[in-house]
Formats: structure tokens, C-alpha cells, sequence
């Protein structure tokens, strides 16, 4: 793999924590009865699609569409 593409996936992967973090707060919004959690957990299920393509995760890709 070249170089510039493993940094970009170490980026990535590192970025992850908190794209977890930032579902868990979502899904717990969601459960309580928020509105806009449902469009929140739709942007960032987006942004992983975008990413899980790029980097091959088809199970990212496949979970958010």
C-alpha cells in the first residue's frame, strides 16, 4: 500500500472513536424521542458510506444506504 494512502487510513481509522461516540449520542437522543436525531444519525451513517467505500468496509457502505 503506499504511503500516502496508509496515512489516510490511519487518519481514518483514528477518527472512528469518535464517530462512535458521536452514534452513541445520536441513537441515545433517538431512543428519548429527538426530532433531529433521526437526521443526525442519517448525516453521519452518510459520511461513514462516503468513507467505508473509500477505505473497503462494504459493510459500512451496505449499512448506511
Amino acid at each position: 500500500m503506499s504511503e500516502m494512502k496508509e496515512q489516510i487510513r490511519s487518519q481514518y481509522l483514528k477518527s472512528l472513536q469518535g464517530r462512535v461516540d458521536s452514534l452513541m449520542a445520536q441513537i441515545e437522543k433517538y431512543y428519548e424521542g429527538s426530532d433531529m436525531a433521526e437526521q443526525n444519525l442519517r448525516m453521519i451513517a452518510h459520511a461513514l458510506h462516503g468513507s467505508g467505500s473509500t477505505f473497503g468496509f462494504p459493510e459500512i457502505t451496505r449499512a448506511s444506504t
